[in-house]
């Protein structure tokens, strides 16, 4: 009988990038700098007066829609 050699499974010796430990760390300071981004950027923007104009004009938009959509109802 003929008997086959199997082939062993190779091993790898290396480091991983990133370390478990280092990962948390990480992504904890990022979440932390995005909540105070997030926090600024939200601030300033509560007290714009711009909320106002730009709800005018996606009024204005919106009734030039209708009657753009009723005109061509009626044509066709």
């Amino acid at each position: 009988m003929i008997s086959f050699n199997q082939r062993k499974n190779k091993h790898f010796n290396y480091k991983p990038r990133f370390d478990k430990n280092e990962v948390i760390n990480d992504t904890a300071s990022k979440s932390d700098d995005l909540i105070s981004k997030w926090k600024k950027t939200s601030n300033s923007l509560r007290g714009s007066k711009n909320k106002g104009v730009t709800l005018s004009i996606l009024i204005i938009i919106l009734i030039g829609i209708i009657i753009v959509i009723y005109y061509l109802e009626n044509k066709y």
